[in-house]
């Protein structure tokens, strides 16, 4: 699907100007004037500016935390359903 990012955007562009992924295999293209990305260029982008660059804006800066907080829950709910496992095979083993 190619969305116009601008009111001059060229719809006939079909191509990622930075891969060259067709819009065919492509979720979305962004197209400009002159030029198209494609999702995973926007990710890569982002990525480069996040890491590599330093950019940090308001957003992204609270989506990291937001990550982190994430792993951090998702990583607790882990151990506490092993440990909730581990109780029940040995429960499980001393009653018979």
């Amino acid at each position: 699907m190619v969305i116009p990012f601008t009111n001059n955007a060229n719809k006939d562009i079909s191509t990622c100007s930075f891969c060259d992924v067709s819009e065919n295999d492509t979720t979305v293209l962004i197209a400009g004037a002159e030029a198209a990305i494609c999702e995973n260029c926007i990710v890569n982008a982002n990525g480069t500016l996040l890491n590599d660059v330093g950019v940090f804006d308001a957003l992204s800066s609270q989506q990291f935390d937001l990550q982190k907080k994430i792993n951090k829950s998702f990583a607790l709910i882990t151990i506490l359903f092993a440990l909730a496992f581990t109780i029940i095979i040995a429960t499980t083993i001393f009653r018979h």
